[in-house]
């Protein structure tokens, strides 16, 4: 609005140049006359002239004036429009502002519900897959483990019957043992029974041997001992799990470094490899696993890293709370 402002001011400057330039040009072309008949010896009267003269300069004022007038009254009114628009702008700013901090709460209150959320769903995950864990350790596995002792006592009382029906009894013991591996198998998919029995640390350092023997990639382990809550040692038993899955399918690494180290209050840990890498912000074709990677590490409390670069390797770390962390206010 300031340049319509400088606009009519400069036009009401130029309606008084004008207006003032014009009668002034009158008075001197009167004045003139006037010399030129006093000059002359005119014998004519002066008075008329004299009375025209001022008649000009006196319609001169007037309008200056008048257009003076005029200025201010347009220059007032741009004025009290330039008020309101100011305070219309000025409410609009703030209605906005409001709009904006009521958005954002929202937004807030419902990434922290959906943060809770998470953190339901994967507290109950665990708990599930506990549950169906011990389930088909005991019962499963007591049905199992009684069917392959019936087995053998069956071999023992025909051992001398016909060839055939030892066979068959040694293909069904073969079998059982086979179900009894599959039962072992799922349920420390279910829930690491290393994690439970063991601890965090030994667990680790046995999936990372484990990893070594049948991916034939040699794993250092720095490991340090920490108090982790129960949903940060899962979730850091996972995540060394699929990075190592991940390792094993993509990177073609030479060596493999499992990490856990105090990181002020918080548990880092972290898998890092000299395979292939990859660039992290381009598309992929399925990024489910990292996604999944992040919100387990999300929804127990931690924050997920991720630095990798074609050609040189991968690192992803997970920062965890510590008790102490979740203990404190």
């Amino acid at each position: 609005m300031d340049w319509l402002l400088w606009l009519v001011a400069a036009l009401a400057a130029l309606v008084v140049w004008a207006i003032n330039e014009s009668g002034h040009r009158h008075a001197v072309q009167a004045l003139a006359r006037l010399d030129e008949r006093v000059a002359a010896g005119t014998q004519q009267p002066l008075a008329a002239d004299r009375a025209a003269v001022l008649g000009t300069l006196r319609a001169s004022r007037i309008g200056v004036d008048l257009f003076a007038a005029l200025g201010l009254l347009a220059l007032g009114m741009v004025l009290l429009r330039m008020r309101s628009l100011d305070a219309l702008q000025q409410r609009h700013a703030q209605d906005l502002q409001d709009e904006r901090r009521r958005l954002l709460g929202q937004l807030q209150v419902r990434t922290a519900d959906l943060h809770e959320l998470a953190r339901h769903l994967q507290t109950v995950h665990v708990d599930e897959c506990s549950r169906l864990a011990r389930e088909l350790d005991d019962v499963l596995g007591a049905l199992l483990t009684a069917t392959q002792l019936e087995v053998l006592r069956l071999q023992d009382a025909l051992a001398s019957t016909a060839p055939e029906v030892l066979a068959r009894l040694d293909h069904l013991a073969q079998t059982i043992a086979s179900g009894i591996s599959l039962k072992q198998r799922i349920v420390n998919d279910l829930s690491p029974v290393s994690l439970s029995t063991l601890g965090l640390v030994p667990a680790l350092e046995l999936l990372a041997r484990e990893f070594a023997e049948g991916a034939g990639v040699p794993v250092q382990t720095e490991l340090q001992a920490l108090a982790l809550p129960d949903a940060a040692q899962i979730t850091a038993y996972r995540l060394v799990q699929e990075a190592l899955t991940n390792v094993a399918k993509h990177a073609q690494a030479h060596g493999v470094v499992v990490s856990l180290r105090a990181q002020g209050r918080q548990a880092c840990v972290a898998v890092r490899d000299d395979g292939l890498g990859f660039d992290p912000d381009a598309p992929r074709n399925s990024a489910y696993g990292l996604s999944g990677m992040r919100a387990r590490v999300a929804a127990a409390g931690g924050v997920l890293h991720i630095r990798s670069a074609p050609g040189c390797g991968t690192r992803i770390a997970a920062s965890l709370p510590t008790l102490a962390a979740a203990a404190a206010p």
